[in-house]
Parts: structure tokens; sequence; C-alpha cells
């Protein structure tokens, strides 16, 4: 037998990938309905409201899947982004708070703590940033997504040669 409030979820998920984003909503919050203790639906809602333009909807759906679980790195490090957008670094670094209490991988401390950092300098200089990036990661298997914002830093400051270095790096 099927579950449904996993067919609904499913169903809104291929909606929203569609483009039939009204569908996608309603079915993704029958699935919420359903499966009350499953914070997936609400990440697929959050990442529907977030590409349609409705940060304070997707923040919402964030907060409430880790009222579910609340060790949900993703949703937390989602909800981050989302500040860090909004450029509310202070509700952003609570989240990195938290992350930290929860004993994150130190990769994903090191980059939001380098975001943050780059946020509250408003620096012409992205040394720092690359800095507190490469402190975290372990430089026997450096991960794709910091070695991609280590790249996009000197993308930045004008050092195509050397971002392309970096992103050969994660390849």
């Amino acid at each position: 037998m099927r579950e449904p409030g996993r067919l609904k979820w499913l169903a809104g998920v291929a909606c929203s990938g569609l483009d039939r984003d009204d569908e996608a909503i309603a079915l993704l919050n029958e699935a919420i309905m359903l499966r009350r203790t499953d914070a997936r639906p609400r990440h697929s809602l959050a990442e529907l409201y977030v590409r349609t333009g409705r940060p304070a909807m997707a923040v919402q759906q964030y907060q409430a899947a880790l009222d579910i679980n609340p060790l949900d790195e993703e949703a937390r490090e989602e909800l981050m982004r989302l500040y860090f957008e909004e450029r509310e670094a202070e509700a952003a670094s609570k989240h990195l708070d938290e992350l930290r209490r929860l004993g994150a991988s130190p990769a994903r401390i090191s980059r939001w703590e380098a975001r943050l950092e780059w946020n509250r300098r408003h620096s012409d200089t992205l040394d720092g940033y690359r800095s507190t990036i490469e402190a975290g990661m372990d430089p026997a298997r450096p991960d794709p997504e910091s070695l991609h914002l280590i790249a996009t830093s000197h993308f930045v400051d004008g050092d195509v040669e050397k971002g392309l270095g970096v992103l050969e790096q994660a390849h």
C-alpha cells in the first residue's frame, strides 16, 4: 500500500519542477498535513518559495522543519543563506552558533563564518574571506562547495586565472 502523504509530496516536487507552482504549493501543503513529522515536504515547499521570490514564506517552512528536527543542518544552512541575502547578519549568526553547538562539519562552519565576516567588514579585499573558508577545509579532501566559494571570490577580485585554478581542484 502506498502512503498518500509521500505521493502528494512527490507529486508536488514534480509539479514544482514543471513550474506548475500553484498546483505544487497545494500538493506540498497536503503532504505537510499528512506527514507532520517529516521535514522533507517543508524543504520542498521552501525551495519553491525561494525560487518564486517569496523568501519570508521560505523562512517559515525552514523554521517549521527545525521544529520537527532541530538537528536539520540543511534547513539551518538554508535559513542562514536567506538571512544573509536579506542582510540579517544577526539572525544568520544565531544559526551559525547553533551549527557549532550541534557539531556541524568544520567546512560548513568555516564557509558561514567567512560569509558573515565578509558581510560585517564590507572589505575591499577578500583575503580574509578566503582564509576563513580555508581554515575549515581538510587539505587532503577539500570540499567542492568551499572551493567554489573561494574561486568565486577570485573572480570578484578580477583574478580569473586564479579562480579557474581553484575550480580545477574541485574536479
